[in-house]
């Protein structure tokens, strides 16, 4: 059943007409009418979430058909399952001849194994494996609990009664695998696994033969196998490794509906690959990867047959978690065993909500519909026990980054200005990155690519998680995924806090300068694609000088940021440049856990001699006791030995999250992290002119506090 036969049929259950659709979702009934014809899908997850809410159904069911019903119930599905009882074995590789000893895979060692990496290297490889011929490509993550009767049969399913001596076996031999694998088996004997599925959707699927260059070989039988294209965001080799690395087990069972046929066929191309150490049982030696499928009828040598992609069963993709309900090609991968080896998460609940963050930190870019076309990922995240939903998110970016995703909405819209003035505005600018000639094939001459900068004025509510935190640029290119995020230093006096984003290469243009600077970025990528630096790449296939030029063009997006943010909101300037030299800020103490003045908006001498401090915003920790602060601002003037001098106000005036109590100090509320004044000095308590010397703006703090 395809999507827009689950819309109707939702609709017909529900006696929703197209108008009403169309008037709830405040679309055209011309809009409706495509959905419902098959022609086009809705693609904003905003409108998908309130229609599936209108129908009384869940993003998923209207997405990828969970919850419907196989076509070959029943005595056919019983009889596969003896059939695949029957077929499938475990082929495990000898141990080489030579003695030689694998203890374990490197690539594996190249990441963090944890659920933000697996989120980040799974949905790279998704989005680069989107069909050329599919605007979107959507993605499923799905954390089962299992156990009981759905975990013996499932066990049963994958002949883990054969895996288990493997597993003891590996354990004995290698001591960080056997801590981890003991704990697995551990908690299989208590009664419960947990199994992370990963599925995608209007991809490419494993296609190849069984034993020659193609994506199936690439995931199944290779590592380190790139299979990529020249500006793709990573490897299915390196990639693919967090997958074993997630489980303890070092278990993934893989099917796939392929894009192009593969000897005539195109559906559940079933495998399962366990990455173990060296081990032996009974004096009998072993490498320690092996492979659950069919036994291989080419496979004439002596000794135990190897197996191969095991097809068209759907009692076995059932069995194993595998079934994939939407007839759209692509791959579906299930970690047996998963875990989180930082130990930040163990519960179902809390990984997908890791997921989710993860995925939208990581991938809010390719979430965004374009103008002309939709989002380049779409993401569903799920978490259930025994099969019953506790958990479905549809990813939407921006309830995790909310300012940045309005800030590239707004550049896509060309909803742009000038200056900053207020929390939301955006200001684009070109940064020039200049390519080197590249002397590899395809070879080019250098190019100045421009780059697109953009600032938004962030507001105080952003600093709620540290990937929201302002002060820093997200760097991306063409894939649309967060290279990184690094922070800008060095910022002027009144810094506005901003956020910052740089789209790069392909993800700035489709021009002849774009593509080249996507090539050249991809190759200054480090295996874990997480910052553009010198690479072995860059030297062998570019003249010299490629690590400067990214050096130099991070140093003038900092650059193009400082002068950005140091613009006035308003008509204000930094003052004469002697004011600038008098005023400082009082650093803060050792600890940090006192409010201190973080920056002025602007600063003068006025006509009186009075020093005016405009916009003094101070930065207020979270107390322990609850309760807000009370404090003075405090400004003194310099001398050349001794103490500052203090001196008196003639006026302070409250702005934001502050008022002034009875003693004219600023009282904050206890949910206040920054508050901002406005206060002149009375001149005729200066010890010598304004403009004579150097001053000094702290707050005073008072023991007297108050609940808010």
């Amino acid at each position: 059943m395809q999507f827009h036969e689950r819309l109707s049929r939702a609709m017909s259950q529900r006696k929703i007409t197209q108008a009403a659709l169309a008037e709830h979702l405040d679309v055209s009934a011309a809009s409706v009418s495509t959905w419902c014809a098959g022609s086009k899908r809705p693609t904003d997850v905003d409108r998908l979430e309130k229609m599936a809410d209108f129908l009384g159904v869940t993003p998923g069911y209207l997405q990828f058909g969970e919850g419907a019903m196989a076509n070959s119930p029943g005595e056919d599905l019983e009889a596969q399952r003896q059939q695949y009882r029957d077929d499938l074995t475990w082929y495990w590789r000898p141990a080489p001849r030579d003695r030689g000893r694998e203890l374990g895979n490197a690539a594996a060692y190249a990441f963090e194994t944890d659920i933000p990496t697996l989120a980040r290297e799974s949905a790279q490889n998704i989005s680069d494996e989107k069909l050329e011929t599919a605007p979107t490509v959507q993605a499923r993550y799905t954390i089962s609990e299992l156990s009981g009767d759905a975990l013996e049969e499932f066990l049963d399913a994958i002949q883990f009664s054969r895996v288990r001596p493997h597993l003891e076996a590996a354990s004995a031999m290698n001591r960080k695998a056997g801590n981890v694998i003991g704990r697995g088996l551990a908690e299989v004997d208590g009664g419960r696994l947990l199994v992370i599925r990963v599925d995608d959707f209007d991809a490419n699927g494993l296609t190849g033969p069984e034993f020659d260059r193609g994506r199936y070989m690439a995931v199944v039988r290779n590592i380190l196998d790139s299979q990529k294209g020249e500006t793709a965001g990573g490897s299915f080799g390196l990639g693919w490794a967090t997958f074993p690395s997630t489980s303890q087990f070092g278990l993934v069972l893989c099917n796939s509906v392929l894009s192009v046929a593969e000897d005539g066929r195109t559906n559940n191309r079933f495998m399962g690959v366990i990455d173990l150490p060296w081990h032996s049982i009974d004096d009998e030696e072993f490498a320690g990867r092996g492979w659950y499928g069919a036994v291989d009828p080419g496979d004439t040598a002596d000794g135990p047959r190897r197996t191969v992609s095991y097809w068209e069963n759907e009692a076995i993709v059932r069995d194993t978690l595998l079934h994939r309900t939407d007839p759209r090609p692509g791959a579906s991968f299930s970690i047996v065993g998963a875990y989180d080896a930082s130990g930040a998460v163990s519960e179902i609940e809390e990984m997908a909500e890791k997921f989710s963050e993860s995925l939208a930190d990581n991938f809010w870019p390719a979430m965004v519909d374009q103008p002309e076309e939709p989002a380049r990922l779409q993401v569903i995240v799920r978490a259930e026990r025994n099969g019953h939903r506790v958990v479905e998110n549809y990813v939407n970016p921006r309830r995790y980054q909310p300012a940045k995703v309005a800030a590239f909405e707004k550049h896509l819209n060309d909803d742009v200005v000038e200056g900053l003035d207020e929390t939301g505005d955006v200001v684009r600018r070109s940064v020039t990155l200049r390519v080197p000639r590249r002397t590899a094939e395809p070879s080019h001459d250098p190019y100045e690519h421009e780059a697109v900068l953009l600032v938004t004025q962030a507001s105080d509510d952003d600093a709620s998680r540290p990937s929201t935190a302002p002060g820093a640029v997200t760097y991306l290119r063409g894939s649309h995924m967060v290279i990184n995020t690094p922070k800008v230093g060095a910022l002027p006096i009144g810094a506005r806090s901003f956020h910052a984003i740089v789209l790069a290469g392909e993800a700035a243009g489709d021009t002849p300068d774009a593509r080249a600077a996507d090539r050249f970025l991809r190759a200054s990528e480090p295996p874990a694609h997480n910052k553009w630096t010198g690479t072995s790449e860059i030297t062998s296939s570019y003249v010299r000088g490629g690590k400067t030029a990214i050096e130099m063009f991070d140093a003038d997006v900092k650059k193009a940021v400082r002068e950005i943010i140091r613009q006035p909101s308003r008509d204000l300037s930094d003052g004469p440049e002697a004011l600038k030299e008098l005023i400082r800020i009082v650093p803060p103490p050792p600890s940090g856990k006192r409010p201190r003045v973080k920056s002025v908006r602007d600063h003068e001498v006025d006509e009186d001699g009075a020093w005016v401090i405009t916009e003094a915003t101070v930065t207020l920790p979270k107390r322990q006791n609850g309760r807000g602060w009370t404090l003075t601002p405090v400004l003194r003037f310099g001398t050349e030995s001794g103490a500052a001098i203090p001196v008196r106000w003639s006026s302070i005036e409250p702005l934001s999250r502050c008022e002034i109590d009875d003693k004219g100090r600023l009282v904050t509320p206890s949910s206040a992290r920054t508050a901002t004044f406005t206060a002149i000095t009375d001149p005729s308590t200066h010890p010598v002119g304004a403009r004579r010397a150097k001053v000094l703006v702290d707050v005073r703090i008072h023991t007297d506090e108050v609940d808010s």
